[in-house]
């Protein structure tokens, strides 16, 4: 029995031992696990793999929830992530569970200071100090924290505190010295404190960047330089620091010390390394040596076959307009990369010079449905969109119905204007967005909205020509004389030379009375630029206006004996002295120079029209026909002559061959407001197509809504289509607006008498009569008035 209880006791502490000795081999092994997964994760880490970091150092607080450093660790994976909420989590656990965990402490009261957690992270500052008073890092996090509270006095003390502990901790010194700068106003201690730093360690960035910044600002460009050239004799960093002062030099546009540079830091760089070579070739597209920036180019691209590097070459080889390289460039890249928005952009690009707008409209809206991010292909897209060649838009009848649109015309700068707003809303210092915009804006006739986009450009350039030049016509548009008066001045200092301005100059003092002043911007103009005839015909214009008819002969006879006349040139003077022995009413001799200009330079418009009229007057519409159509075999887009031949059919009661010229034109632009006017007079008149002559005189609305005639028409459709309250209404506007207009007054005299108002149809009757005795449907109107 004896024997068998100590058999038992044996067997007991046998399996006790067993156990004890298995669990202490368990333990072990689960600590040496969960330090492969923290060593794992430190691994990943430091490859900046992070989502497998992140599962790494949850597998360690897994298995082991009180391990502070995996909770500090994995923070750092979260800030890298972009993750600042997860941040905050990880370092209040390593906090919680270890509260002397410094680092940890040091990185919470960080987040706190970027969270603007001002209040915390002086806490957090202070409580590290409370246990480790010579903690820099914590002094450090206390001045930010002073800082954020605006009181740089306390902050510079804490700095000053830091470095009598630590003197040789350069971000220090350039902490004390941004404070010094943008706080304090004092150049000289920053600056000290800036070298100071710099001295302790030349391989930061931060101090000599953050002086060269104030160098730059206070434009002391001798130090800069001095301090560039200083660093690039430093061992640290050599070669990105060649390359800082290559960007200065470019930069103050001394282009070949920039060169040089360039060049040292390509010869002294590891072989491997591209970016020297890369940032070579920018300097060559930047100052348009594209040959040299190709020969760059293709040497990163044996180092390195980046689609992005290959991009900026196929871009360059655009730039040097052979366009099968770059397209076979942009080819390669999309193989590699079918998304890639550069070469995307730029096979649109190819599209637009060869002038197929329609598939590179359908090309940019594909790369902006890929990444809608990419501004040039809204602006590329506007600019398709105004051309005058687009055609065959993809579903544009459903996109203009959608919109509510009349005219084509108009559906396009509508989608323009929308795309450019896309634009600047990505990119709100795209100056040639917002100047195209304020364009269309003109054209729109929103002379407010145009006017907010120029100056938004000017308050960026102050000297920027093309936005001054539309200011200027623009304040001349609104009739705002002195300030138009004051731009183009503004254009004249800057750009002396530029005889353009001078003729707005001479134009705004014609509108206000001033001519003597108006001939010597125009004789400035003229002397800069001899061949520019729109001077010499305002300064013609001026004398006749005068009546100084002997001292206009003399000047155009004076410059035609100019040197460098041009045929073109001197093609319009015998068309300015035509245009005077008009007003002499010598008809034989005008018609003489006008021959004669026409002899001269063939494709003198201005020549041909006058010849036009000139037959009509002596009741040749043959001839002004004949001169019309000789227009339009040269230039098939002067609209003027589509509207003038009209008219003269029309006048022959040809209306088929009236309506085949304004129907050229409107196929053309389809919202010109005079041809879509006439061509909708005409078919209400007809009575056949109301529909379309109702949509046809909407357009013509729409351009221009103030304009009588068109009112007038608007009215007189209504009324074919028995609308009779909407013909009277338009037609009412139309009276208001010219109460001499007998066709107005008998249109609506009409209205009112089919609703039965036969006093005011009466009334309106006898007003047309009046006005045009014999005007079309006289007879008619005298029945209903009883004469």
């Amino acid at each position: 029995m004896k024997l068998f209880t100590t058999g038992r006791t044996f067997l007991g502490l046998s399996l006790i031992c067993i156990l004890t000795v298995s669990c202490l081999f368990s333990c072990s092994n689960d600590k040496k696990n969960t330090q492969n997964h923290f060593n794992a994760a430190v691994a990943y880490l430091a490859e900046n793999k992070l989502k497998e970091a992140e599962i790494e150092f949850r597998n360690v607080i897994q298995k082991e929830p009180s391990n502070d450093e995996a909770y500090l660790k994995l923070s750092e994976v979260y800030r890298k992530l972009e993750k600042p909420k997860n941040e905050l989590v990880a370092l209040i656990n390593a906090t919680t569970i270890n509260p002397d965990n410094m680092d940890a402490q040091f990185r919470l009261g960080q987040v706190f200071i970027l969270g603007r957690q001002t209040k915390k992270a002086r806490e957090t500052a202070q409580n590290i100090l409370a246990k480790q008073p010579e903690n820099t890092k914590a002094l450090h996090l206390l001045a930010t924290a002073q800082v954020q509270e605006r009181n740089i006095d306390a902050a510079i003390k804490t700095l000053d505190k830091a470095i009598s502990i630590e003197p040789g901790n350069a971000h220090l010194y350039a902490f004390l010295g941004f404070l010094f700068y943008y706080d304090k106003n004092d150049f000289e201690k920053s600056e000290a404190a800036y070298l100071k730093a710099i001295s302790i360690d030349n391989s930061i960035d931060e101090p000599y960047e953050e002086l060269l910044a104030i160098y730059k600002d206070k434009k002391m460009f001798e130090k800069a330089e001095s301090l560039l050239v200083y660093l690039t004799n430093t061992p640290k960093n050599h070669i990105p620091k060649l390359s800082k002062l290559a960007d200065f030099y470019a930069s103050r546009n001394q282009l070949k010390k920039a060169e040089k540079i360039y060049l040292q830091a390509v010869q002294e760089s590891n072989k491997k390394d591209y970016l020297p070579l890369y940032n070579l070739g920018t300097f060559y597209v930047r100052t348009k040596n594209y040959k040299s920036a190709v020969n760059s180019f293709n040497k990163v691209l044996s180092i390195k076959n980046d689609p992005d590097i290959r991009s900026d070459l196929a871009n360059v080889y655009f730039e040097l307009k052979e366009f099968e390289k770059a397209k076979e460039q942009a080819t390669i890249i999309l193989k590699k990369e079918s998304n890639h928005s550069n070469a995307r952009l730029l096979l649109s690009k190819l599209l637009i010079e060869k002038k197929e707008y329609s598939k590179a409209l359908a090309s940019l809206e594909d790369l902006i449905a890929i990444d809608n991010s990419v501004v040039p292909a809204y602006y590329l897209k506007a600019l398709c969109l105004v051309e005058e060649d687009l055609k065959d838009l993809p579903a544009q009848d459903l996109k203009m119905a959608a919109s509510g649109t009349l005219s084509i015309e108009i559906w396009k700068r509508r989608m323009a204007i929308q795309s450019l707003k896309q634009a600047i809303e990505l990119s709100p210092e795209h100056f040639m967005a917002r100047l195209l915009l304020a364009d269309l804006y003109i054209k729109d006739n929103d002379l407010n909205l145009a006017d907010k986009q120029i100056t938004y450009v000017l308050q960026l350039m102050p000297e920027n020509f093309r936005a001054l030049y539309m200011f200027g016509n623009l304040k001349i548009m609104e009739k705002e004389w002195k300030t138009a008066e004051k731009i183009f001045y503004q254009i004249v200092d800057l750009y002396p030379k530029f005889s353009p301005a001078y003729v707005k100059l001479g134009l705004i003092y014609n509108l206000t009375n001033k001519p003597s002043k108006a001939i010597e911007d125009f004789k400035k103009a003229l002397t800069l630029e001899p061949m520019n005839m729109e001077a010499l015909r305002y300064l013609i214009t001026t004398y006749m206006s005068s009546n100084q008819r002997e001292l206009s002969i003399k000047t155009l006879s004076t410059h035609f004996k100019h040197p460098d006349l041009t045929p073109r040139a001197k093609g319009y003077i015998y068309f300015l002295l035509g245009k005077i022995a008009v007003s002499d009413k010598s008809i034989d001799q005008a018609k003489q120079y006008f021959n004669k200009s026409i002899k001269t330079y063939g494709k003198t418009t201005p020549s041909y029209e006058a010849l036009a009229k000139l037959a009509e007057i002596e009741n040749n519409n043959f001839m002004a026909i004949k001169y019309y159509e000789l227009i339009l075999s040269y230039d098939s887009r002067y609209f003027p002559a589509y509207m003038n031949l009209s008219r003269l059919y029309q006048s022959k009661n040809d209306t088929n061959k009236a309506k085949e010229y304004l129907t050229t034109a409107l196929e053309m632009k389809d919202d010109l407001p005079t041809a879509a006017n006439d061509l909708a007079y005409i078919l209400a008149e007809e009575g056949n197509e109301l529909q379309k002559a109702l949509h046809l005189a909407q357009i013509a609305e729409s351009q221009t809504p103030n304009d009588p005639n068109i009112l007038d028409t608007l009215g007189w459709v209504y009324y074919k289509q028995r609308a009779y309250d909407l013909a009277i209404f338009k037609l009412t506007e139309s009276i208001k607006l010219n109460p001499d207009s007998a066709f107005s007054h008998l249109h609506i005299g009409w209205a009112y008498y089919d609703t039965g108002r036969y006093e005011k149809a009466r009334e309106h009757m006898k007003i047309a009569l009046k006005l045009n005795p014999n005007i079309k449907g006289a007879r008619e109107a005298r029945n209903i008035i009883g004469e």
